[in-house]
């Protein structure tokens, strides 16, 4: 029974909202904002008020025979008013693309990006954004602590990068590694690392001899700054300088690295 209505499976219309129920999972503040405001459209549409809308466990009888939602209603009506008078805050939209351009990308998206996400969930790359893709992402971000909407926008996107991102490289490295004593050692190291394989983030793989030639030219900056040279000094303070601007390597004969 609800403002003297008590025929509510045939004259309501039920809204359902997905949630585990669980406490670790409270109700997200832009699902339950997305929620508010669909209700807000249908009793526009509909020409109702606020107080036309009830949970289950207000209308069921006898009174806590359901105990559906577990939000307070009162709150939910109050802020549903204020959407239908207009005076609601803007809703928080997803921009289309983040800050490096990657698309904001939901069920329903296919391609390239779509594939790089299924990668990084460890999922099969078929580049169809579909419902297994959507299940991991949602618990992705879940474990993640983003909104678990299944949708890939800037924060997501973040999150993916940085679990993605080839954190193994120190965590294999041995304990005590041997010393590198000579270019050849220094041109193997980089060249076998799992750094020179992997593969960038809208970038790829680096290209060949990349990875060696920004190794050998640490190097080579290395061994003049263990020297003392004031130019050497210089660019260790600035590595994107030396970083850009490769020479081939000389041995300073000062150091076991070169």
């Amino acid at each position: 029974m609800w403002q003297g209505l008590s025929t509510g499976n045939s004259n309501f219309i039920g809204i359902e909202a997905e949630n585990t129920g669980t406490a670790n999972d409270p109700w997200p503040a832009v699902q339950m904002d997305a929620y508010r405001r669909g209700v807000a459209a249908i009793l526009k549409k509909i020409g109702a008020n606020a107080i036309m809308c009830c949970d289950h466990k207000e209308y069921a009888l006898p009174v806590g025979r359901k105990d559906d939602p577990s939000f307070d209603m009162v709150e939910f009506r109050t802020l549903v008013a204020t959407i239908l008078a207009g005076t609601a805050p803007d809703p928080i939209i997803i921009p289309n693309v983040d800050a490096d351009g990657r698309p904001t990308l939901r069920r329903g998206a296919h391609g390239d990006r779509v594939k790089q996400i299924q990668s990084d969930l460890q999922l099969s790359t078929d580049g169809i954004f579909g419902a297994k893709t959507e299940a991991a992402l949602r618990q992705f971000q879940r474990e993640h602590g983003l909104v678990p909407d299944g949708i890939v926008g800037p924060k997501t996107w973040a999150s993916l990068e940085v679990s993605a991102a080839p954190a193994g490289i120190a965590a294999r490295a041995p304990a005590g590694p041997a010393a590198v004593t000579s270019i050849d050692q220094i041109v193997e190291v980089a060249g076998d690392s799992d750094i020179a394989r992997f593969n960038w983030r809208d970038r790829g793989k680096a290209p060949a001899g990349y990875i060696k030639g920004m190794a050998l030219a640490f190097g080579r900056a290395y061994c003049k700054f263990k020297k003392g040279e004031p130019a050497a000094l210089d660019t260790c303070s600035r590595p994107q300088v030396w970083a850009m601007t490769p020479r081939a390597p000389t041995r300073c004969g000062t150091c076991s690295y070169c």
